[in-house]
């Protein structure tokens, strides 16, 4: 088990994800480790994130379990030992807003269901505009993503 030495600054660093997950409806720790293995240079096992953040293996292990679920982390090996080591996704940012894009279709279908089985008539209108909301966030993050695409690609060439 490697334990890093964080500085001041970086553990503030740290602190400020967990704040902004935590705000955002998150675990703190999520975001913690989000925190911490975006400022890492390497992959880091569970007992280094219990060690360096100082915070319980369960919490670490449900994090990152969550962080691997949504695309945020991955898992990783390193040859010659046998703990999983996790390090940022790569793409973490485009995974997020492809996760946003299926939960807003699933809600959508949810409302469309909703719709059928209205108990009363004035609901219909509040019922389409939440409808008509997650379709033009959809649509909206599908281009976002598309005008990414585009703009790393010219950055390669």
């Amino acid at each position: 088990m490697e334990n890093t030495l964080l500085n001041d600054q970086q553990k503030e660093l740290i602190e400020d994800f967990g704040t902004y997950i935590e705000s955002s409806g998150g675990a703190r720790t999520l975001g913690k480790i989000w925190g911490y293995l975006l400022i890492s240079s390497t992959p880091k096992s569970l007992d280094d994130m219990v060690s360096d953040l100082q915070i319980s293996k369960g919490m670490a292990s449900l994090s990152v379990r969550q962080g691997v679920q949504i695309s945020l982390f991955r898992k990783v090996g390193i040859p010659g030992s046998k703990r999983d080591f996790y390090q940022l996704h790569s793409d973490a940012w485009t995974s997020t807003l492809h996760t946003s894009i299926a939960q807003g279709a699933m809600m959508a279908q949810y409302l469309r269901r909703a719709k059928e089985l209205v108990l009363e008539e004035q609901a219909v209108s509040t019922i389409d505009e939440s409808i008509e909301f997650f379709e033009f966030v959809i649509q909206q993050t599908e281009q976002i993503l598309v005008q990414w695409e585009k703009r790393k690609d010219s950055k390669t060439k």
